[in-house]
């Protein structure tokens, strides 16, 4: 016989008895720190006698570990607070083989990550880090990532936003599925892709192919997704702290390099996170994932949950990177750069409508017949295609018919506004806008050529 006092709080589905004991199967923890008591009574299976009865105590709070993280709202810091469980638990990343303290180390799910070799053809696991038979160099198998199922919440109250991850299954936490990650970037052909040690990344290549290259792998390959952020909270709970250069390297980020470096140089740190240095002349890892940032810009989006390519509103193509971002990030002081006044990100300043003729006539904007077409490739920029074509006819001498309108430009002089001009020109601002590509209608620039009529 088993009673189970606060049973209604672990919604429990059945109990089982068997040979030496008894199976007591929940659907869900509580997710509160309550105590549990087992009675039970011991029976002879022959006479039914008492044999013997007591109790067992178990607080929920020892098969419910919580560990999380929160960070005021309000805050300009990168940091968060430690909460719950992981209350006074540190997290020091590797510098090359140097051991250091990482109680995270010994705790699920960050325990249970581990690299794997995986033969694509016969669909198995060959080998597992530490293994003697394991592999870095692809020899093996693919180089794979195992990240083992866990339950998280993440939510924000009127003072703070919160990440909590947990073992076991609590009120309110959403289950992440176990799932795999390439340990390395993508390297080989268009032939056939792999994730090996020793290579250089796989690059120019569109967001297309790059997804096709890693679906003709086999069932279930694929382009990263939205698992990064799957790995982002686990990175963040662990080290309570956005910025991930600080805490396990710099990573492959100087702006002097002109060319990725072979993927590997974080072997020697095996299973745990850090750098192979500690400078931004080498890459990092983190719990088996090299390169996570840094060495190449990486797509993301094989799958996403947000299934638009506008942001704000604002049609993206995502085969093209147009913002300078570590140039950024640098002359802000983010991600543990210092601020230099001297510094300016180098966005690219908006074209003048002159200056994109000029070029479309050079040929650098390709043709009705490229792929993409001159006119995905300037509207993807942000252009207006047919103010750029427009003023392409002008220069060429190419006779407009008469039911095309008779584009005007002007040059902007020190003092002008586009208030002033669309008062000269009878239009609107919006109009002007619109015809120039102006995303900020207070900033032009005395010298440029804009459409007018």
């Amino acid at each position: 016989m088993l009673d189970i006092e606060n049973q209604a709080k672990l919604n429990i589905s059945y109990t089982e008895s068997y040979t030496g004991g008894f199976k007591v199967i929940t659907t869900e923890l509580p997710n509160e720190e309550i105590s549990i008591t087992f009675k039970y009574s011991l029976l002879n299976s022959d006479d039914e006698n008492l044999v013997a009865r007591g109790t067992i105590n178990v607080s929920a709070k020892e098969l419910n570990k919580v560990y999380g993280i929160r960070r005021s709202l309000t805050t300009s810091s990168s940091a968060w607070e430690r909460i719950k469980d992981a209350v006074g638990l540190v997290a020091n990343a590797q510098v090359g083989t140097t051991a250091v303290r990482n109680d995270f180390d010994s705790i699920y799910p960050w325990s249970d990550i581990i690299s794997y070799n995986y033969d694509t053809t016969a669909k198995q696991v060959t080998a597992y880090y530490g293994d003697p038979t394991f592999k870095f160099d692809g020899s093996n198998g693919e180089v794979l990532t195992k990240i083992p199922e866990f339950y998280w919440r993440r939510y924000r109250d009127t003072n703070y936003e919160y990440i909590l991850i947990s073992k076991n299954k609590l009120a309110g936490f959403v289950k992440s599925e176990e799932f795999s990650v390439g340990r390395y970037t993508m390297s080989g052909s268009s032939s056939r892709v792999y994730s090996r040690s020793g290579y250089a990344p796989l690059t120019n290549v569109n967001i297309t192919n790059f997804r096709n290259y890693a679906r003709n792998l086999g069932a279930g390959f694929g382009q990263m997704d939205w698992h990064y952020f799957i790995l982002q909270m686990l990175y963040l709970v662990e080290y309570a702290d956005y910025n991930s250069q600080s805490k396990l390297g710099k990573g492959y980020t100087n702006s002097s390099h002109t060319a990725p470096v072979n993927s590997g140089q974080c072997d020697v740190l095996g299973m745990k996170s850090g750098s192979r240095d500690g400078t931004d002349n080498t890459s990092m890892i983190y719990r088996g994932i090299e390169d996570i940032f840094g060495n190449v810009w990486q797509f993301g989006g094989e799958t996403n949950r947000i299934r638009s390519n506008k942001i704000a509103g604002y049609t993206v193509d995502q085969n093209y990177a147009y913002k300078d971002f570590p140039a950024i990030m640098k002359s802000k002081g983010l991600n543990g750069f210092s601020a230099s006044g001297n510094t300016q990100p180098s966005t690219p300043k908006t074209k003048s409508i002159d200056e994109l003729a000029d070029e479309v006539i050079a040929g650098k904007w390709g043709t009705k017949d490229t792929n993409p077409t001159r006119k995905q490739r300037l509207e993807a920029s942000g252009y207006n295609y047919q103010a750029v074509q427009d003023r392409v006819n002008e220069k060429l001498g190419v006779k407009k018919t008469t039911t095309q309108s008779s584009a005007q430009y002007y040059t902007i002089k020190s003092g002008d506004t586009l208030s002033k001009i669309a008062k000269m020109y009878g239009t609107t601002i919006a109009q002007l806008c619109s015809w120039n590509n102006i995303k900020n209608a207070n900033l032009i620039y005395a010298g440029n050529k804009i459409r007018v009529k």
